[in-house]
């Protein structure tokens, strides 16, 4: 059985580098992004985006995420993989535990979530969770 965990991130930096640009507008990022964790997961990130921007500037990107802090009570690390769309100024991400990656009390930990929201100073979201 799920069950569903509520908590938010501030992003503390984001790093972001063009490695390709095309005549049109369209261009291939990286970005390398530190955040906090508050709520049911509690705390910090280590994001690393690849994102492909249109001329019109929306996007598509892929990331993964290394995860330290806790989880409740509960006390460990874990890696979720991200896949979004950014338009019209509104990210949408759907998270994936990664499989396997979880370590400490939070051992066969599995789970998906996302969010979708613009610009804030505080990004809530939701994870629904089991372990194995």
């Amino acid at each position: 059985m799920n069950i569903r965990a509520d908590a938010s991130f501030r992003i503390d930096s984001w790093d972001e580098a063009i490695y390709e640009e095309f005549d049109d507008g369209r261009k291939f990022s990286r970005a390398s992004i530190k955040k906090t964790f508050e709520g049911d997961l509690h705390g910090e990130g280590s994001l690393e985006y690849l994102m492909a921007y249109t001329a019109e500037g929306s996007a598509s990107f892929v990331g993964m995420e290394f995860f330290t802090g806790g989880f409740g009570k509960l006390i460990g690390s874990f890696m979720i993989q991200h896949v979004g769309t950014f338009a019209d100024g509104i990210s949408t991400v759907t998270l994936s535990i990664v499989p396997g990656s979880a370590t400490g009390e939070l051992a066969g930990l599995r789970g998906e979530g996302g969010f979708s929201i613009g610009h804030t100073e505080e990004y809530p979201f939701t994870l629904d969770y089991y372990f194995d």
